[in-house]
């Protein structure tokens, strides 16, 4: 009995030490989103999202906090000069794309176009920008 408990004592104590870093590793910020918009092949309603990253992976959880629905997203590219938090989209006549995600000291996480806006903007609908700032939680 004595040798289980000391078994379990250490392999606990082993996997906080494993686990912790990548717990420390991950920046949370909010953001209220006050429009429907699409990430990746998803559409998300407006509402307040927490951005959370895992720093050693890449891939950022953009989480709905009204309905606790989350996705998981690959960022395509990174980019350096901003140092704003933010989440940038590119909108076409109120049809919205996650088209970065900018955290506080990391380059930014970068989305290409999928298909459906690259049609949009075959068909010469008008791009606008639209900036929400990310707050630190």
């Amino acid at each position: 009995m004595k040798h289980q408990i000391r078994n379990f004592v250490v392999g606990a104590g082993l996997a906080a030490l494993l686990i912790s870093p990548s717990l420390m590793a991950q920046n949370s910020e909010t953001a209220e989103i006050p429009f429907d918009f699409h990430a990746g092949k998803t559409t998300l309603p407006a509402g307040t999202y927490t951005v959370v990253k895992a720093s050693t992976s890449g891939i950022l959880q953009l989480r709905n906090e009204d309905t606790n629905k989350s996705i998981l997203l690959g960022a395509q590219g990174r980019e350096m000069g901003k140092n704003d938090p933010r989440l940038t989209f590119r909108c076409y006549s109120g049809d919205c794309f996650l088209s970065a995600v900018w955290i506080p000291g990391s380059p930014a996480y970068t989305f290409t176009k999928n298909s459906h806006e690259k049609e949009l903007e075959h068909d010469g609908v008008r791009l606008a920008m639209t900036y929400v700032t990310l707050a630190s939680r």
